[in-house]
């Protein structure tokens, strides 16, 4: 009788399952006009390459030669921006012994990707971008970790004199401080908030060209509708860090990489993937999730709860090392750990492991920007900055993380404490009410309940 019973309810609750993911499709296939963004989703080539289909998607590891080559740096001619390497593991790769191939070379074609740390790039020929004497650059994340690309990217154009005017934007693709996208059950649905929120960016602020500071949305971008059909040059941070994870166990061979990033970034595989496929043996990577990290950091990066979050990561990564003795590189594929790397130096040395390096590739995305012939085309760079949320950004993280950000761009510092606060900059479905929520508002032509 027990069976039966519970058969019935196995029965029941697969039927209200059905029903439930029948009503949130037509919802959404509402708000795409009709079609089924499902199917739509499920259809995208998965990691695209250059092709005649996609002539313009290219990543720096499809790039042929002579187009996104390299110049190699000489043993101890390397110069290395401060923003690379951390204090106490100044030593870049290429100062580990023989050639590197640090810099991308710029003998490729103005306006070409320049070289393996600029990633998945569309339209490949940036040289419209560069032509300008006023741009505007726009930042996203999925929470405040691409800040400090953006303070970063504000300090070097300052410097390199490049344009007359840069607007700075970060659009903050965070839709609810209650949920992220690591907590959306599927890869659809993440695919489609995000999409949503670039159509957003587009439309309202008009950028020219859009940095995706964030690992998880890098690994999404591609699958997105919108990068099928944008004209705005799309540059993603995931191939910036396997460009330094590769060169760094190039360079030492007998080394391990540590990955330590959110749980969908370290989920999806995609910078493991990317660096077995150009050589790496995958008992040399070894990925660690680091569940709700991000958020701590937010809220204080150099608080105690963060740091025992951070010691836990390494305690529980070191665990996996076949070999503890082997050199080991630490590889930081979230945008937000790098705000906290005092806290990761400490967990490190607390267990006596000795870091042949942090690779932060927050900086490197940028280099494509800094080309040597671009540099000093003006007398000065004026830059302004603005930052927009759809959700509230506490006080105490404008606190925290506005004096991290206020040593290295003022500028930046100053719109995220006077940050713009616009509950309805895009759509999304919210999973805990179904299709009853889209940005705040009820599913288009369905009542509320």
């Amino acid at each position: 009788m027990s069976r039966v019973k519970t058969s019935r309810a196995g029965w029941l609750f697969g039927l209200l399952a059905i029903l439930s993911l029948s009503e949130r499709m037509s919802c959404l296939e509402h708000q795409f006009g009709g079609e089924d963004p499902f199917q739509r989703a499920s259809n995208f080539v998965r990691r695209p390459a250059a092709s005649a289909e996609t002539p313009n998607f290219l990543s720096p590891f499809d790039w042929p030669k002579g187009v996104g080559g390299f110049n190699i740096i000489r043993k101890n001619s390397c110069k290395v921006s401060p923003f690379k390497y951390q204090a106490g593991h100044e030593t870049p790769p290429c100062d580990q012994g023989g050639d590197s191939p640090l810099e991308p070379s710029r003998a490729a074609p103005r306006g070409q990707p320049r070289g393996i740390f600029a990633a998945r790039q569309q339209p490949a020929d940036l040289s419209p971008f560069f032509a300008k004497r006023q741009v505007t650059i726009a930042v996203t994340d999925s929470g405040l970790g691409g800040l400090s690309i953006m303070a970063e990217a504000a300090a070097r154009l300052k410097e390199a004199k490049i344009f007359e005017k840069a607007d700075l934007v970060f659009f903050n693709a965070l839709f609810s401080n209650e949920s992220g996208y690591n907590s959306l059950k599927t890869r659809v649905e993440k695919i489609v908030v995000f999409d949503s929120a670039l159509e957003s960016l587009e439309k309202n602020y008009r950028p020219d060209l859009i940095l995706i500071g964030c690992n998880t949305l890098s690994v999404l971008y591609p699958e997105t509708f919108f990068s099928k059909r944008t004209k705005i040059p799309v540059v993603g941070i995931v191939d910036a860090g396997v460009g330094m994870s590769l060169i760094a166990l190039k360079a030492n061979p007998a080394a391990s990489l540590i990955l330590f990033g959110t749980e969908t970034t370290i989920g999806e595989g995609e910078h493991k993937r990317k660096l077995m496929e150009a050589g790496i043996p995958e008992k040399k990577i070894i990925a660690q999730a680091c569940p709700e990290l991000a958020g701590y950091i937010e809220n204080g990066y150099q608080s105690d709860e963060t740091g025992l979050l951070i010691e836990s990561a390494v305690e529980e990564a070191l665990a996996k090392l076949a070999d503890p003795k082997v050199p080991i590189y630490a590889g930081l594929v979230c945008t937000h750990y790098g705000y906290s790397m005092p806290l990761w130096n400490k967990a490190f040395e607390e267990r006596g492991q000795k870091l042949s390096g942090f690779l932060n590739p927050n900086s490197q995305m940028l280099d494509f920007l800094f080309a040597p012939g671009d540099k000093n085309r003006v007398r000065t760079t004026k830059i302004s900055a603005r930052v927009v949320s759809m959700v509230e950004i506490a006080e105490n993280k404008r606190q925290s993380l506005g004096g991290w950000l206020g040593k290295v761009s003022p500028e930046v510092a100053s719109a995220l404490t006077k940050y713009e606060l616009k509950p309805d900059l895009f759509k999304w479905q919210d999973p805990r009410r179904g299709s009853k929520r889209m940005s705040l508002r009820a599913c288009p032509g369905r009542a509320r309940r």
